[in-house]
């Protein structure tokens, strides 16, 4: 059976390169940007810079399920998206994705997006947090969480490597998100729900109480209550980790 394909309409004229992909993978082109249990890598192509995530072959029963039943994680990466950029919540635009089915089953599946404009990342601040953007920053990520929530969406991989930011000349910060498979959808976020989504973002006390301010302003909610409950989240994600709070 050939690859299943679905390209966004504007990138309809790259469908024979986009196609291409999976071997293009297989051969270890362009700049490995992340190896493990998926692969990450940026391949050029006609002047413009595609993000190609490799998922991994599920485990047999899964393999049966995304074929048939359930979307992969690509293609919920693909959908995921295009519904936050309808929601004006930034993430880098999606152009396809790729999923390879032999006699019924899902083999490797791929997602392609462009290259994020975005320079900085939030673990940026887990090394040095003396920068003077800082608090701008937390503003802008807590807001983004909240605009999220409001959606009645839940990033659960919202951890320090999937969130990106660019200082604008005027002074803003522009947020994106990224790996956007693992989303949830919920008629409403609750307080409990929202400030647990903080927990894998590790933060010092100065940051966690920007955070906590500029969420609960977005969301009409209580900063004392949603400090309390983003450090409560936070202890439980460590101790669940075996790492130092």
């Amino acid at each position: 059976m050939a690859d299943r394909l679905t390209i966004h309409p504007e990138y309809a004229a790259d469908e024979p390169f986009i196609r291409s992909l999976p071997a293009r993978m297989a051969r270890g082109e362009g700049r490995l940007l992340q190896h493990g249990r998926n692969e990450i890598r940026c391949i050029e192509h006609d002047g413009r810079t595609y993000v190609v995530k490799s998922f991994r072959v599920p485990h047999l029963l899964n393999r049966l399920a995304y074929a048939t039943l359930r979307a992969s994680k690509a293609k919920r990466s693909y959908w995921h998206a295009l519904e936050l950029l309808r929601i004006g919540i930034s993430t880098p635009r999606p152009i396809a994705y790729i999923e390879q089915v032999r006699h019924g089953l899902l083999g490797h599946s791929y997602y392609v997006a462009a290259l994020s404009q975005c320079s900085h990342t939030y673990a940026e601040f887990l090394e040095r947090t003396d920068q003077p953007y800082l608090p701008a920053v937390m503003k802008a990520v807590g807001e983004l969480t909240a605009r999220l929530h409001n959606h009645g969406y839940v990033l659960r991989d919202y951890s320090r490597g999937n969130i990106l930011f660019d200082l604008n000349t005027d002074g803003t910060v522009r947020t994106e998100v990224v790996d956007l498979n693992r989303m949830t959808v919920h008629s409403h976020v609750t307080t409990l729900r929202g400030t647990a989504n903080f927990s894998r973002l590790p933060a010092t006390e100065e940051m966690t109480r920007l955070l906590a301010q500029s969420y609960a302003d977005a969301r009409h909610m209580d900063p004392a209550l949603c400090l309390r409950l983003i450090k409560a989240a936070r202890r439980r994600e460590c101790q669940r980790a075996h790492e130092p709070y």
